[in-house]
């Protein structure tokens, strides 16, 4: 029997990334600002928030669980060749050096509720990566609570699913993460092991250079060789399925987990530590006593040479399994049908959803929209861009679940917690919207935006009412890209709508979530909300617009860069323009220049129309004078 290392319980603890869905091959990542420098001066615009709620929002787990921790730390880029959290910027998420755990805002850091994993703490999401954004001005980065972020949810998923590959099928890679793990080191730490470094310090990349420093380290290329024959031995098998068997123990009062991880039951035997120690003695042969300890006495416990050896490959064995588990739900997840890449600031959610959950009935994922922005989504009567529900909770639930929260699709139970999207909602529900900050982008002129005001009530406000009405708008009406409503309205084979489906899945999970997670009689009605309803309505909702200069671009696909734009006939609105983290524009409001020259956003592309929102209804026959008024009201408003 090998004594369990250190080693081998962080990586055991990757046996939770059992899967969420809303996985999606996007591009490769790239520096998010010009000369990949992000403004130095960050203001925080009064969004209705305290210090309190605003770290809260930030980084409170609800059930997102993707990676373990130490996983993330450890894993390098295939991409860059650096950590993979440095620089998030890249993936349009916000760096918060305020995290203790040096994570970007809407990621998260908590320990599982996986009974099988008990005492790992697992990173996820939360709503903020979609709704905290930056926009800049002159080196000011301005900090908007509830804005739509630039999250490219999809290439952020490409590079962590290649990057897991990579380093579980490299011999050299998977040395260095799990030397990392051991360590607790991150990727570029100037203390990684011998057997990865050449003789003049530089790490080695790749197997053939290893292999030239034989005659130096003999070691080294013997513990090499063990390390390839474990990979290739794991693939000779295909992945296990580990999304069944989920069994879920709330959080205590204090925020830990009941019951304590020595009363969890272990994971299925395919995984245990034991089934990779007895691959890793089928791969030690017995005349190899002692070689290559050199390169894994870290281990704690009190290990023979051999065993020493053999408890390094264990982990080996395990993080190649796990790994590649991992990938294989990754797989799972990524449609293979044609796509409208999403990009910058949008995602096609319900797309994803149903081709994951119905592989046997997809469609092309050609229908990416914008976040929305959240202040004053309390007052709509349905959400979403369509109002198809009217449930806060069960469409959260199912935002949680696109972004990682695990959850067993025969027992419908999940990692979700309650408490914490109940707090995110009624923090969210806070958010104002934000002022327009006349210190940095420019004064307000009171007289032109008072014009302003009187074509905006002529012109805007029998839509855009505040409160927002109960009103739904056809396609021909409005005029603007119908595919997300095209899509959404697709039967099933079986004749139902999407939402008669989401419907009965999401009621489950929230039925097992409260069950789990038991919430107090007289608060029981506060967190659901009303009677939960989905429909397909095929038609659009309206919102109010303050706060609207900061949600750039326009249109519910995100298809018009400035409000001035959006204010000319369709025909004279930007084909192509580039999208992403950039300077803002305080004249056309909206997106300006971008550091992002190979994200363009194509108008002409199925799902990208900028068409619609059109004519003298829309606006868009005013005078320059008269849009010029309208614009400056907008700021105001």
């Amino acid at each position: 029997m090998i004594t369990r290392t250190r080693g081998a319980l962080l990586v055991a603890s990757a046996a939770s990334v059992l899967a969420g869905f809303g996985w999606q091959a996007g591009g490769a990542p790239e520096p998010a600002y010009p000369a990949g420098e992000k403004p130095g001066v960050v203001r925080l615009l009064e969004s209705g928030l305290d210090s309190a709620q605003r770290r809260q929002l930030y980084h409170m787990a609800e059930g997102s669980e993707v990676l373990p921790y130490a996983w993330f730390r450890a894993l390098e880029s295939v991409t860059t060749r650096r950590p993979f959290l440095e620089q998030p910027e890249r993936f349009g998420l916000i760096s918060d050096p305020g995290d203790p755990d040096g994570l970007p805002i809407g990621m998260t850091a908590a320990p599982t509720v996986d009974t099988r994993l008990l005492g790992i703490r697992m990173t996820g999401f939360n709503c903020a990566a979609c709704h905290v954004n930056e926009i800049t001005y002159r080196g000011t980065a301005l900090r908007i609570d509830g804005a739509p972020s630039n999250f490219e949810a999809d290439t952020f998923k490409a590079d962590l699913k290649a990057s897991m590959k990579h380093t579980a099928e490299d011999p050299v890679a998977l040395l260095e993460f799990i030397w990392r793990l051991r360590r607790g080191d991150e990727p570029g730490s100037p203390q990684l092991p011998v057997q990865v470094r050449g003789e003049t310090g530089r790490l080695v990349r790749d197997v053939e250079s290893l292999s030239r420093e034989a005659e130096h380290d003999a070691d080294a290329l013997r513990l090499l060789g063990w390390v390839r024959k474990a990979v290739e031995r794991e693939r000779a098998h295909p992945p296990e399925d580990m999304l069944l068997g989920l069994q879920v123990a709330p959080r205590s009062a204090a925020g830990g987990v009941q019951p304590d991880i020595e009363s969890a039951p272990p994971l299925p035997e395919r995984l245990t530590y034991a089934s990779a120690a007895a691959e890793a003695d089928a791969i030690v042969p017995d005349d190899s006593v002692g070689a290559g300890t050199r390169m894994v006495r870290n281990a704690s416990g009190e290990l023979s040479p051999a065993k020493h050896v053999e408890a390094f490959l264990s982990d080996v064995v395990l993080t190649v399994r796990l790994m590649r588990a991992r990938i294989a739900s990754f797989h799972r997840t990524i449609p293979t049908v044609t796509t409208t890449v999403a990009g910058w600031g949008r995602v096609d959610a319900f797309g994803t959803a149903r081709n994951i959950l119905f592989p046997q009935d997809t469609t092309p994922n050609t229908a990416p929209v914008s976040y929305p922005f959240l202040w004053g989504f309390g007052a709509q009567p349905w959400l979403h861009y369509d109002g198809n529900t009217n449930s806060v909770m069960q469409r959260n639930i199912g935002q949680a679940l696109g972004v990682g929260a695990v959850y067993d699709s025969t027992t419908l139970i999940s990692t979700l917690d309650p408490y914490a999207l109940h707090f995110l909602e009624m923090t969210t529900r806070a958010i104002t919207p934000p002022r327009w900050p006349q210190d940095v982008l420019g004064r307000i002129d009171p007289a032109l935006a008072a014009q302003g005001q009187r074509t905006f009530a002529r012109r805007c406000a029998s839509c855009h009412t505040s409160p927002p009405a109960d009103t739904t708008y056809g396609p021909d009406a409005v005029g603007t890209d119908d595919r997300r409503l095209v899509n959404f309205a697709l039967p099933m084979q079986d004749g139902r709508h999407f939402t008669d489906w989401a419907a009965t899945l999401l009621a489950g999970v929230e039925t097992q979530m409260f069950r789990i997670f038991p919430v107090p009689a007289e608060s029981l009605a506060s967190f659901r909300g009303p009677t939960a309803d989905w429909r397909t309505t095929s038609r659009w909702t309206a919102r109010p617009l303050a706060g609207i200069w900061a949600t750039a671009p326009f249109l519910h696909n995100g298809s018009v860069p400035t409000l001035h734009d959006l204010l000319l006939p369709a025909a004279q609105r930007p084909v192509t323009f580039q999208t992403g983290p950039g300077e803002f524009d305080p004249q056309k409001v909206g997106l300006g220049v971008t550091g992002q020259p190979s994200r363009v956003l194509d108008t002409r592309r199925v799902g990208n129309r900028n068409t619609g929102h059109s004519g003298p209804r829309f606006g868009t026959d005013l005078t320059p004078a008269e849009r010029a008024a309208l614009l400056e009201y907008l700021k105001r408003l």
